[in-house]
């Protein structure tokens, strides 16, 4: 994926380019991407290898060379996605099978 500065007479590279399979677990291809007016940021949403369209809208940050997403299947951001320590410790506590 290529960004571009189209406000000049000639078209000039914005930043490097991204290589979204790199970044993206099971990447097929791109449905739809869309860029703010500042050029900085890129939303993305994208097909996974089977073609099943993704569960997780991705954003691209340019100056950044960041990319983070959000999963509307679990309603989560990247950084909510992996439950924490207390979660983690609670599944645990619930699945010990004491026989007595």
């Amino acid at each position: 994926l290529r960004v571009y500065d189209l406000s000049r007479r000639e078209a000039k590279a914005h930043s490097s380019p991204k290589n979204l399979a790199d970044v993206i677990t099971g990447f097929g291809k791109i449905i739809s991407a869309k860029i703010n007016c500042a050029g900085n940021r890129v939303s993305i949403q994208v097909t996974s290898s089977d073609g099943k369209p993704d569960h997780k809208m991705y954003f691209w940050d340019v100056e950044m060379d960041t990319v983070q997403y959000f999963n509307f299947e679990s309603g989560r951001g990247e950084q909510d996605d992996y439950p924490d320590h207390q979660e983690i410790q609670e599944t645990d506590n619930n699945d010990t099978n004491d026989v007595e």
